[in-house]
């Protein structure tokens, strides 16, 4: 796995989907390098958690994943403030019709959101939303 690359220039969170690409070395993590530029790599508990359930289902092989990720970035806990606004954008989306986007990606965009950091995703469930950057799957 080829670590984020810390920087004085500012941070990102990175969430789970950027994570499984990376751990798995999917494509699309090639794409990281050029969109995360030199922003240091960000986490919070919502990440972790999704990463160690994937790791017992067996969709991450990597039996270190949780380590290696928390070894390569800058941990955010979850506020309670981060809490109230994930569930607001989350009830205001599933209001929408977004049907996919789920309470875990709403919690962590609600991290980058306090820290003032982009959100880096694969996932299209909060491609419309500020601050987001999605990353192509190719």
């Amino acid at each position: 796995m080829p670590p984020p690359q810390p920087s004085e220039s500012g941070e990102a969170v990175l969430d789970t989907s950027i994570w499984v690409a990376v751990l798995e070395d999917e494509p699309a993590a090639s794409h990281l390098p050029r969109i995360q530029q030199q922003r240091r790599a960000v986490t919070n508990p919502i990440v972790l958690a999704e990463l160690a359930a994937l790791q017992h289902l067996g969709r991450v092989e990597n039996d270190n994943a949780v380590t290696d990720v928390e070894q390569h970035v800058r941990y955010e806990p979850l506020t309670r403030e981060d809490a109230l606004e994930g569930a607001q954008t989350y009830a205001r989306l599933r209001s929408e019709g977004h049907d996919k986007v789920s309470l875990a990606d709403t919690l962590i965009y609600a991290t980058a959101r306090r820290i003032q950091a982009p959100l880096l995703t694969l996932d299209h469930d909060l491609q419309d939303e500020p601050g987001v950057q999605t990353i192509p799957q190719d």
